[in-house]
């Protein structure tokens, strides 16, 4: 992927093309490489850089806005597997538990029947936890309403409050916070480099025509 752009301005550095001098831009995993081209396009359409530095100025602005929205979504992603990790977590352990409190029901009645626990059949189906919670995870994140409106009903009657476990991923998860820590800083840099590029972009030369008097 190379600095290419459609643009007025050729990117003409003389005997010298503007892309022979800037390093080709790798693709990153997980970037979108397609995005990232139409998003430099588009930008680089609104800048309307006129001259080699303004180009090279426009570039670092496409690059920083890209790498806040970048820092933005791998931080939602961060949010949403930790959110999720620990719904998993919880309702598991509240399933088990409940499967626990089951067992001991049913095995007190086994006894009182006179039979042992050597011989009460486990009537606990503890392989189908998984692919529940599963299930459940997967309706909360549902486009439909009312399949996200069931999996939540059995998330709050296993005794989550899922507003808690999203503050707590939220305080807790660094990840999480390295990413959106890092945005203020690129915000920053991002207006300062905006700032220059306007100040050059006041600064272009104006093409001036000679208003010639008619003899008169």
């Amino acid at each position: 992927m190379t600095h290419d752009l459609n643009s007025p301005f050729s990117g003409d550095l003389g005997a010298l093309q503007i892309d022979a001098l800037l390093p080709e831009r790798p693709a990153i995993i997980g970037e979108f490489s397609p995005a990232y081209e139409a998003f430099k396009t588009a930008t680089l359409s609104d800048l309307e850089p006129t001259n080699n530095y303004e180009f090279v100025l426009a570039l670092q602005i496409v690059d920083l806005n890209w790498a806040i929205l970048q820092r933005r979504a791998s931080s939602h992603v961060e949010l949403a597997a930790g959110a999720m990790n620990t719904v998993r977590a919880l309702l598991t352990q509240a399933m088990e538990k409940e499967g626990d409190r089951e067992y001991d029901r049913l095995l007190s009645i086994h006894q009182a029947a006179g039979g042992q626990e050597e011989d009460f059949d486990d009537p606990i189906d503890w392989q189908g936890i998984a692919p529940a919670v599963e299930n459940i995870i997967s309706g909360l994140t549902s486009e439909d309403a009312a399949t996200r409106s069931e999996a939540h009903a059995h998330v709050t009657a296993a005794g989550l409050n899922l507003e808690e476990v999203l503050s707590q991923t939220y305080l807790n998860n660094r990840k999480y916070q390295r990413h959106s820590d890092a945005i203020p800083d690129l915000e920053r840099r991002a207006r300062q480099l905006a700032g220059e590029y306007r100040e050059v972009q006041r600064a272009r030369p104006i093409d001036v025509s000679p208003i010639i008097e008619a003899e008169g």
